[in-house]
């Protein structure tokens, strides 16, 4: 997922933290920002269309709930190593949720 992250441009990485990963980081809050990556997996594997992002995105979606908290901890470093700017945004994102319903 790291390799994959590494290759998608700014948008892309954009909708993957806000969209795909801060939704699993910080669970069962409703954010503002939503599209069709907000359908999850079933409905993104669908699609017969769907572009590589959306493929990965989807294999991401399968997996990332059978890790442990130390395997998810350390994938947001990796990402936080590969691009510090994003993962910054995607702290400030989670900062923003504390005391929201």
């Amino acid at each position: 997922v790291c390799a994959w992250f590494s290759q998608w441009n700014d948008t892309e990485r954009d909708q993957f933290i806000r969209l795909v990963l801060l939704p699993k980081v910080v669970p069962h809050k409703l954010f503002a920002q939503c599209s069709v990556m907000c359908l999850g997996p079933e409905t993104l594997r669908a699609e017969k269309d769907n572009t590589l992002f959306q493929q990965q995105v989807a294999a991401f979606e399968s997996v990332f709930t059978d890790w442990d908290v130390t395997t998810r901890n350390e994938f947001c470093h990796r990402l936080e190593e590969i691009d510090p700017i994003i993962m910054k945004t995607f702290g400030e994102l989670i900062a923003q949720t504390v005391g929201e319903p």
